[in-house]
């Protein structure tokens, strides 16, 4: 785990850039809006990072982070270690994709030598359960399946969390795995970000952002704001104000002065489980 702190007088913005691969994952703290925290002056956060191997050997991998500090704008994070020769785990990240209400289950196997025992599954997140099941054991190795379920009651959007197995084996006490989920509402945004686009001062550009329903039903909109750098240089007009299975709001830019827009419509619905809706707009405005 890694603590950072904004140590500067305006706003810092973080953001996870990627991984050196699929084993390795990193999970910014209670706070963040999915990939991405913003610390006001004086705030701390952290980031924690796990990896899963699947073969025994020296281990050393990277993450990168992105920052809003002119001074700092990446930051690299390395993890160093060794995994034991004897014990092997199926999976290095878990990945469920589902619909909105529907239920998601995956299974992986850990072999380990005899005498190695798995303690209770422990889950960071409330939509998923885990359970371990003994499969089979032979003169020098024993094999458990492992199983994880994601609940029907998981949010529409992306969520993660860490699935970790406390052992006895003294090279490893615990085997962590990275769950990321990616549930597919009734809801859908055309384009899911909006970038208006290079601008010069005076000059004036728009762009339109569709909000529907893949089943046909009808929305009704219940409020829309627009928040984050720059959302005053934004202007807003929603082209219906009736409950219709399709809504177009024009987002128009105002280049009156130089500047950075980073900013999100929020879109407030009355679909249960999609009451917000958040899209980013991104634009600059140059001389």
């Amino acid at each position: 785990e890694y603590r950072f702190a904004n140590t500067g007088k305006s706003d810092l913005k973080v953001e996870m850039a990627g991984s050196s691969c699929g084993c390795t994952g990193a999970f910014l703290s209670e706070g963040a809006n999915g990939n991405v925290i913003i610390l006001k002056p004086g705030e701390s956060s952290s980031v924690k990072l796990t990896y899963t191997t699947l073969a025994p050997g020296n281990v050393q991998q990277m993450v990168t982070l992105k920052t809003s500090d002119p001074l700092r704008p990446v930051v690299y994070l390395t993890i160093r270690g060794s995994s034991p020769q004897n014990v092997q785990v199926g999976a290095t990240q878990l990945f469920f994709s589902t619909e909105k209400g529907q239920s998601g289950e995956k299974t992986f196997r850990i072999v380990g030598p005899l005498g190695m025992t798995l303690g209770q599954p422990m889950l960071e997140g409330k939509f998923w359960t885990a359970e371990i099941t003994p499969v089979s054991t032979d003169e020098v190795k024993q094999t458990w399946q492992v199983t994880v379920r994601q609940l029907e009651n998981t949010l529409v959007g992306q969520e993660k969390a860490v699935l970790s197995i406390p052992t006895n084996h003294g090279d490893m006490p615990t085997i962590t795995v990275p769950i990321q989920s990616t549930v597919r509402g009734d809801l859908e945004i055309s384009p899911p970000t909006a970038f208006i686009g290079f601008a010069k001062v005076g000059e004036s550009k728009i762009v339109d952002v569709t909000l529907r329903s893949r089943s046909g039903q009808p929305i009704r909109i219940l409020g829309t704001k627009l928040t984050g750098q720059g959302h005053e240089l934004l202007k807003l007009e929603k082209t219906q104000a009736v409950a219709s299975a399709q809504h177009t709001f024009h987002v128009a830019l105002n280049s009156a002065k130089q500047g950075y827009v980073d900013a999100t419509l929020q879109i407030t619905t009355d679909v249960s489980g999609e009451e917000t809706i958040s899209i980013p707009i991104n634009a600059m405005i140059e001389k």
